[in-house]
Order: C-alpha cells, then structure tokens, then sequence
C-alpha cells in the first residue's frame, strides 16, 4: 500500500466481521454476555443504509456525497425502538432499501472477464461470487462463507432459492492454515478466466420468486411459530400469559414477481418434535372454552401485473376419522379477487356450531378461532402499513393492495359472533383515511399553487419595502450632492490658493537646493585651497623676522620719501 499498490481489504474486514456475528450468535451464555470483537461500525453504517428507520445521518450540507459514507452516521446514536416498530420493519417493504449504493450502469448489459474487463466491473463481478473471506488477526487464522445468491436483491437481481455452493462446513472457520488463506485468496481474486457475467441497471428492484416465498415458508413456518414464547421463557423465565397469536411473516412484500397464474401450496406443517401447550381456562356458566390458534395460515401474495393484492389460503380441516381433509388448492391471481362467503361456506362448513360435543364442534371452534386469527393479522399489517407511511402519497399506494383485504373482511362481518362492529367501525375509518389521502392529493396541485402565490406574494412585499427603502436613499443622496454643487466654488478657491502656494513653495525649494548645491562647491574648493595653503606656510618663528624686515622696509620707504621731499627746493 505504500508502494501505490492497491490492496483489496473489504474482504477481510466483511470476513471479521462475520465472524464475529457467529461468535456472538454461537456464545452458550447467550449473545449479550459474548465477548467477540469486530468493527461494530460498519454494520451500524450498514443498517444506516439499509434501514433509514433505525439510524439518522448527517445532512448533506456537513457531509457532501463526495466524503466517504460511513462517516455520515458517525457520532449518531440509535432511533427509539419497540416491538412495534420492529415489526413494521420486518413485515414491510417501505422499510428497506435494498440497493442504497448500486453500481452505476444505465443499461443491463453482459460482461466477459477477461484483460479488456474494466477494474470496477472486475470488482463488481468479485462482489457477486460465491467464496470464501479470508481472515488474519495476530497468529489467529479464519476462513468465512460469502454466498451473494442469497440476498441477490441487493444486486438488482430477482431472488431465487439460494444454494451452498462451496459446501462449507463449521470446521473450517477456525481449522485453517496458511495454504488455506492463500488458496481462498487467490480463488477471490482470479482473473481473465471468461466469464459471462450481467449487471442490472442502477435502477432495476429485484423481486422475490414463487419459488423461493415458498422455500422460505417452508423453512421459517416452525421457527416463526414458536419464536414469540421462546424469547419470552427466556429473557424473563417465565411462561407467556397472554394468548399468543404466532403469526407467519407476510409474503405479499416480498413476492412481487409472480406470473398472472400461479398455483400456492400449503404451508408446511410445524415439526413434530416441538410442542405448544394450549392454555386452558376453567369454564363457568354462560363462558365458552377458548383454545389457541395454532398458526396463522395465511399467505398474501402480490402480481407484477397487476396491483391488486391478492390473498391465498388452503387450510386442512380435521375429519371424524383423525385425518386431515383440505380446501380449495388452487387460487388464481385475477385483476379483483373477492373469497365469496358461499364458497368459505361450502368448504368448511362450520359456521355454526353444532349442538353436540362431537368432532364437529371442534371443527367449528378451529375454523372461528382461523377467523379471528385471519382478521387480526389483516388488521395488524393494515395498520402497520399506514402507521409507517408518512405522507398521504404513501397511504394511496397501498389502497388498492388492500382493496382485497377489505373485501374479506367485508365478507366476514355476517359470520362473527362477536367484534362485528369493532371490525366495522375499522373498516369505515381505514376508508375515510383513504378518502382524505385522496383528498390530500387532489388538493396537492392547488396547495402548491398557493405555496407559490404566497411565495410571490412575499417576494412581492419585500420588492415593495426595498423599493421604499432605496427612494429615500436616493432622495438623501440628492440633497447631499446638492450641497455639494453649493460649496464648490469654496472648493475651487481654495484649490487656487493651494496652487499658488505649491508653485511659490516649489520655487522656493528649488533656489535653496540651487544655494545649497553652489554652497557646497565652494566648500569644497575652499577646503582643497586650505589644503595646499596648510603645507605651505612657513613656521611660526620665521614670522617675526618677515615682520622685522616689513617694519624695517617701511621705514626705509619713509626715509625715501624724506629724501625725495628734500631735493625739491633744490631742484626748483
């Protein structure tokens, strides 16, 4: 890496992080006393992601999209959560994000491996294989399963049954070598071995199977059964009181795949190793004996062609010789499907109870307590789907899924011998919210357009007050201006005055430099005449004799003119 070579750790890092998924999960203390270590961040940034619900992020004003995206949930703590909500989460759509980040491909296209394979769809085509992650921490060695084909969805493919194809075992997770971490890791990161290999558009939703909703039913029917009051023994060590109702995950969120015909088998039956006690309350006069619902067995499916949710039923009735008889196996995906109440009718035949206590009277206590099962489970998804929409957009798109739903319900209110105008009074409130969303909606055009003639009002105001404020600016300037027109000609005068000082103070500098630089010469050349008058001067005592023959040649000039004075009258 400090070389510039670039080094693929996102599988060590997922393999880590698997691991310590497993030792949490695996701890026989149970996963809250697991001491496992492992970038716990990333899978808070992965939830982030995934579930919008669960974590916020920061906007996009402190965090641009260029920065990297795990530090958008950093320093954010968790959303409140209940069990409400959790279930929210689990039994719809609007909840998930499959593909937060996709791989930016405008067209579905095919793509060989080979040396013209650009490096981001080599590493695209890395994310889609099945291998294993190879693991390293100080002299600890690790080696975990990476099957794609089992969340496929996330890649915009549809969701098939998914299948083990490295056939890896428990052993190998922590019983490895050395040659075992560089066999899985050069088998991640093979090369040119030409492979077609396709990339969904970016924008393309993967879908759920027919196959695989009921692969998944088959696989989860038990444990979904008795999940509830197993959690419940054991966090509080203690038996579950209230009547449980144990209810199957809807498939109608996840199988919008499906063909316009399609044939839904029963749900396979709980296992026979576990057993569920039934509580039993002590009967008094005028008290029916209640018993539990066993399951909910009730599949909900919805077609790609159409938007109509549809439900799909087959439910095995008790014969009087111990076996099991069934309903109507076969239910069609039509544009408006109704269950006619006739039909419920003919088929059960239990609507109402017999006067003996024979097995009859049984048959007729499973099928009422199916039918409260059913409404309950109906209404429960009803009102998790609205309770988690958050504009009316997202009401109306669940009205005509529920359009079925409601028809059921309908063709139930005549055979309820109790909670009839309960379940009326819900589904007439159920309606108005759909006729106000629809309202809503209606009206959204028009709210807009009074968001933006108030807008333009607004803006008007605000042109208005700056116009206002701008006018007396610009008379104030006005007058300022004109007072100065007024002192101009001051200005001037004074502009004048200041002329002729600068031309008479120019002047003047310019003689004074002139004196100064005359001054300097003479300075100079009197200093070199001192200089050659200093060397010759006579000394001090040769001066009195000059002195001496001066006096005495003066007086010697007076003599002569004495002299000369005297020769005149004899010369006359």
């Amino acid at each position: 890496m400090a070389r510039g070579i670039k080094v693929s750790i996102a599988p060590t890092v997922l393999g880590y992080i698997y691991h310590g998924l497993g030792e949490t999960v695996t701890c026989p203390r149970g996963p809250g006393s697991s001491l496992a270590c492992f970038p716990v961040h990333y899978v808070i940034g992965w939830m982030g992601e995934y579930f919008p619900c669960l974590y916020r992020c920061h906007n996009d004003i402190e965090f641009p999209a260029s920065y990297p995206p795990l530090t958008r949930y950093a320093g954010i703590a968790a959303n409140d959560m209940d069990i409400s909500k959790a279930r929210v989460i689990f039994r719809s759509d609007i909840s998930v994000r499959y593909r937060p980040s996709a791989f930016d491909e405008h067209d579905g296209l095919t793509f060989m491996d080979d040396e013209k394979l650009s490096d981001d769809r080599f590493e695209m085509l890395v994310c889609m294989r099945s291998f294993e992650l190879p693991i390293r921490v100080d002299n600890k060695l690790w080696l975990e399963p990476y099957h794609p084909n089992r969340f496929a969805r996330q890649f915009g493919f549809d969701q098939g049954v998914p299948s083990d194809k490295l056939g890896f075992g428990i052993s190998k997770r922590s019983h490895c070598n050395v040659e075992d971490l560089f066999r899985a890791q050069t088998s991640l990161l093979r090369r040119n071995t030409s492979t077609l290999f396709f990339i969904p558009h970016s924008t393309r939703m993967g879908q759920c199977t027919y196959w695989y909703c009921r692969w998944w039913m088959g696989y989860t029917a038990s444990y979904l059964g008795l999940s509830v009051s197993t959690v419940h023994v054991n966090l509080s060590k203690r038996l579950l009181k209230e009547k449980p109702i144990y209810v199957i995950s809807n498939l109608k969120e996840v199988s919008t795949g499906l063909q316009k015909e399609v044939l839904i088998s029963e749900v396979e039956k709980r296992n026979s190793s576990i057993s569920v006690k039934r509580q039993k309350e002590t009967s008094r006069p005028g008290k029916r004996r209640k018993e539990r619902a066993g399951r909910k067995n009730e599949d909900t499916f919805s077609s790609s062609r159409s938007s109509q949710d549809v439900n799909f039923k087959r439910i095995r009735y008790p014969k009087s010789d111990g076996s099991l008889s069934t309903g109507p196996e076969i239910a069609k995906v039509t544009k408006d499907v109704v269950l006619d109440n006739s039909n419920f009718e003919a088929n059960s035949g239990l609507l109402n109870p017999p006067a003996d206590n024979s097995v009859a009277r049984k048959n007729w206590l499973e099928a009422k307590n199916f039918r409260h099962v059913y409404i309950n489970g109906e209404v429960q998804g009803i009102f998790d789907k609205l309770h988690s929409s958050k504009s009316s957009d997202e009401i109306l798109a669940h009205h005509e899924g529920m359009k079925s739903v409601f028809n059921v319900l309908r063709s139930m209110l005549d055979i309820l011998d109790f909670g009839k105008t309960e379940l009326e009074w819900f589904v007439n409130t159920i309606e108005q919210i759909f006729c106000r969303a629809l309202q809503i909606s209606e009206n959204a055009r028009i709210v807009e357009q009074g968001t933006r003639v108030r807008d333009l009002i607004r803006r008007h105001d605000d042109c208005l007050n700056s116009k206002k404020v701008v006018d007396s600016d610009l008379s104030n300037f006005t007058r300022q201006l004109e007072d100065l027109d007024a002192q101009e000609f001051v200005v001037k005068e004074a502009e004048e005055r200041a002329r002729i000082l600068r031309e008479q103070h120019d002047s003047r500098k310019l003689s004074l430099n002139c004196q100064i630089k005359d001054a300097k010469t003479s300075l100079e050349k009197l200093n070199k005449l001192d200089e050659e008058l200093r060397q010759s001067r006579f000394g001090e005592k040769e001066l009195l004799e000059i002195e001496h023959i001066e006096a005495f040649c003066k007086s010697q000039e007076v003599e002569i003119q004495k002299m000369i004075a005297s020769l005149v009258p004899f010369c006359n």
